[in-house]
């Protein structure tokens, strides 16, 4: 019916005004006309400024396949997230997944999940600066961030900055990041053939 149809237009232009910042969340929903009930608006309003989050209501705050939806517009919805939320093992992958520096705001457990340290750091090779120092020196996690972010080696325990493998595998991404490496990498055959093929362009 043309009244449908009318309400889903008038629906489709105030998420769209949500987009571009032309409509904001308000703590006084009367305002808003219950905006904050509806995941599309509020996902929107995210989207736009992540502060905003904190307006939404708390059914949706309390519902984990929103969260996942929220974290995934804007990573940084976990920082004013409840304890709960920050507790959940889905909401806090999708939300590194989106930005990894954000597992700073994981619980204490998950910080420590290493499937999600793994993911983290492959998002964002600065994550290390948050993650506790152990993961420097572990092989796996610090692989997992030199194939993604090269300069990431430069978190990376001086053992590994030293490791042949590691030090082949960032250089592999961005050959600049032998700048961070050590011996006996430095030494290795393999490290200065591949750094020679690429200061020859």
């Amino acid at each position: 019916s043309s009244t449908e149809l009318d309400t889903l237009r008038a629906n489709c232009e105030r998420a769209v005004n949500y987009r571009h910042g032309f409509l904001w969340l308000n703590q006084d929903d009367s305002i808003n006309q219950n905006d904050n009930e509806c995941a599309t608006f509020v996902l929107e309003a995210v989207s736009r400024d992540y502060t905003q989050f904190r307006y939404a209501s708390e059914r949706l705050k309390n519902d984990v396949a929103f969260m996942i939806r929220a974290v995934r517009a804007s990573a940084y919805c976990l920082t004013i997230a409840s304890n709960d939320m920050r507790s959940n093992r889905d909401v806090v992958l999708a939300a590194v997944e989106t930005r990894g520096i954000v597992i700073s705001y994981a619980s204490p457990e998950l910080k420590s999940d290493r499937d999600i340290v793994i993911a983290a750091v492959t998002n964002d090779g600065d994550a290390f600066v948050v993650l506790d120092r152990t993961y420097r020196d572990d092989k796996d996690v610090v692989l997992a961030g030199v194939q993604s972010h090269a300069h990431a080696l430069q978190h990376a325990s001086e053992r590994l900055r030293g490791d042949v493998d590691i030090v082949m595998a960032a250089m592999r991404k961005d050959p600049s990041a032998y700048v961070h490496a050590l011996p006996p990498a430095t030494d290795d055959s393999s490290v200065k053939a591949l750094r020679r093929r690429a200061l020859r362009g």
